[in-house]
């Protein structure tokens, strides 16, 4: 039996023992400086990761506003440029209309010329032939040898009189018709105006529209040059927490954790190998399994962690297969396969520390079930996990 005061030892070691035993099932110890470094740097590196994609998914938003912005331009000025030549080609048919009707004003003034000169000497004619028309007609009757004479001058008069008549008719249906004409071409003109008008309205619409446009073109690019610009700072960023990473994995060197303690890749409590490292039977065939299968109950999502420290080389997100699967380098040919992940919380290139959490227990790809697929690979040749990672079995 144990005395209170060994019992509550043993409790204080027991609590002790808990508090310290990590995740992923690795004993905590104090971090050194470069570990603490390395730690805000991976966090640094994936906050600025997240941000990325989210500045790459406005710039993608961006990128296709300024597009809808540049094609409504192009066709606002299309569209304006085009009234524009419609309302030179109205102009220029005004233009000629009007010289047209200049060109009548010109003629109907002339015929209404020749018109009061003819009038001018009809009236002459008529007072002169009133004038003289008893004493010559007296005269022509007396002297006349026949009747017949008598007869001819009166046809000559009517003659002349109606020769006159003729002539003024002619002009005056002349001079109509010249009216009528230019009378035509200014309801021509007219008309041409009304298009005009029409056209003008049109154009100050579309220029309006257009000047929206480019102001929104303008912000759209403008925008756009912002967002690359905090994109080109949070990638010159990435590339110096990347440097910091690489400086501190340098002085400590992954090569030193391979050979040394590697943790386990997920929780200890309720896991259980379901399928082992060698040949097997599956689906009724020869099969050779180039790792364990890790399962337990209520194991889905549980998180998976790295087993050492090392690189991200691969993050695949795939259908078939390992299905979501990840691999760490960690340094002198050692690396090692996580598969069927439901998620995946690093990226290639990215650095973790053994006990991170890299992804979550899923069934992705060719899976029966919630596992963790889990390999060592020794200079690309698949070995026995166990002869590296502890073993725990509930």
């Amino acid at each position: 039996m144990f005395s209170k005061t060994s019992f509550k030892k043993v409790l204080s070691v027991f609590l002790l023992f808990v508090l310290v035993f990590s995740v992923c099932g690795q004993f905590t110890r104090a971090a050194t400086d470069d570990e603490i470094a390395l730690q805000e740097a991976n966090k640094k590196l994936r906050e600025l990761n997240q941000r990325k994609a989210e500045l790459e998914a406005q710039l993608s938003n961006l990128e296709s506003q300024v597009k809808e912005a540049q094609s409504a331009v192009y066709d606002y000025s299309y569209r304006k440029n085009l009234v524009s030549s419609q309302i030179e080609t109205v102009n220029s048919l005004i233009e000629v209309k009007n010289s047209e009707i200049a060109l009548k004003q010109e003629q109907i003034d002339q015929k209404q010329v020749e018109y009061n000169e003819n009038y001018e000497l009809f009236k002459q004619r008529l007072r002169a032939m009133y004038m003289s028309n008893n004493s010559t007609t007296l005269s022509v009757i007396l002297g006349a040898n026949s009747f017949s004479e008598v007869l001819t001058y009166a046809e000559t008069v009517s003659r002349i009189s109606q020769h006159d008549t003729d002539l003024m008719n002619t002009l005056l249906s002349e001079k109509t018709a010249l009216e009528t004409a230019k009378a035509d071409l200014e309801a021509d003109v007219a008309s041409l105006e009304e298009d005009k008008a029409e056209l003008d309205t049109l154009y100050n619409q579309l220029a309006g529209l257009l000047r929206e446009a480019n102001s929104e073109l303008s912000e759209a690019q403008a925008l756009e040059q912002a967002t690359q610009a905090d994109y080109d700072a949070i990638l010159a960023e990435r590339a110096r927490q990347e440097d910091i990473i690489d400086e501190i994995m340098r002085r400590a060197s992954v090569i030193n954790y391979v050979g040394g303690e590697w943790g386990y890749p997920l929780p200890y409590s309720k896991t259980y190998t379901t399928s082992g490292f060698g040949w097997r039977k599956l689906y009724g065939r020869d099969n050779y399994h180039g790792g364990v299968d890790i399962s337990g109950y209520g194991i889905y999502g549980q998180p998976i962690c790295a087993v050492n420290a090392g690189q991200v080389v691969t993050a695949y997100y795939g259908t078939t297969g390992y299905g979501y699967y990840v691999i760490i380098d960690h340094g002198g040919g050692y690396k090692t396969l996580y598969g069927h992940m439901s998620a995946i919380y690093v990226s290639v290139g990215q650095y973790v520390n053994r006990g991170d959490q890299i992804g979550a227990v899923g069934s992705t790809g060719n899976s029966t079930g919630p596992h963790l697929h889990f390999e060592v690979r020794i200079n690309g040749e698949r070995v026995y996990p166990y002869d590296y990672i502890p073993r725990f079995e509930n």
